[in-house]
């Protein structure tokens, strides 16, 4: 009799064991919410982007994004552009577009070039080194292609508008080049004033048009696979 009047004690109690289980596990959920409330603002976001690049460093060495597709991490290039080029793109000197194939860095001629000249300045090779720092990181195609407006070249050098917009495609990838970008990873492209985003008939317009433009592709690949 004894016996089955212990048991039901036993049972009628059990529940105090759950509770002070439950109490436990609570009292530790505040202890680490409050720890991780008091951390260091700035020593949390150390810790976080020096975990951010270790982990997408790792990521970009392999060629696949964090879901593990073969897009080359574009989503954490086009992060790491927008993080890495904030004064630049605060004042509106270059801007970032984003399409279902590439990345679009574009970049207005007179943070680059001189008028009607194909040398950069010393402001142009300073962003085109940060870029570049960005870039070397990953392994995407990158195509630079080279604008003008629609007025005539007014020098000996060139010719054309097609020629001066070559030039300067082909003097931002020697830049891009000289700070560590694979050859193999770029080509140079000019269009002249032909592939037009303003009006030519206004200054703002001409404006718009005298650009130079990195077309980064989302994949490896900077022409079709498979041609001969």
């Amino acid at each position: 009799m004894r016996r089955f009047i212990d048991d039901d004690v036993h049972e009628e109690t059990r529940w105090v064991v759950s509770y002070a289980d439950f109490i436990t596990l609570l009292f530790a959920f505040f202890v680490i919410m409050y720890s991780i409330s008091s951390v260091n603002e700035g020593q949390y976001k150390v810790l976080s982007e020096q975990f951010e690049q270790a982990f997408y460093g790792v990521l970009a060495s392999t060629g696949y994004d964090q879901y593990g597709q073969g897009s080359l991490n574009s989503s954490q290039l086009e992060a790491q552009l927008h993080h890495g080029l904030p004064d630049w793109m605060q004042e509106s000197q270059l801007s970032i577009h984003a399409s279902s194939d590439w990345l679009e860095i574009d970049i207005p001629s007179r943070l680059l070039f001189d008028v009607g000249q194909a040398t950069l300045t010393l402001e142009a090779q300073e962003v085109l080194n940060a870029v570049a720092d960005i870039l070397v990181q990953f392994q995407n195609a990158i195509r630079v292609e080279g604008f003008t407006d629609n007025q005539p070249i007014a020098n000996s050098q060139y010719s054309s508008n097609w020629e001066l917009s070559v030039a300067r495609a082909t003097t931002v990838v020697r830049q891009l080049v000289a700070n560590g970008i694979q050859p193999e990873r770029l080509a140079a492209v000019g269009y002249g004033e032909y592939q037009p985003i303003g009006d030519n008939l206004t200054s703002s317009g001409r404006q718009k048009n005298r650009r130079v433009v990195l077309m980064i592709s989302k994949g490896a690949l900077l022409r079709p696979d498979g041609l001969d």
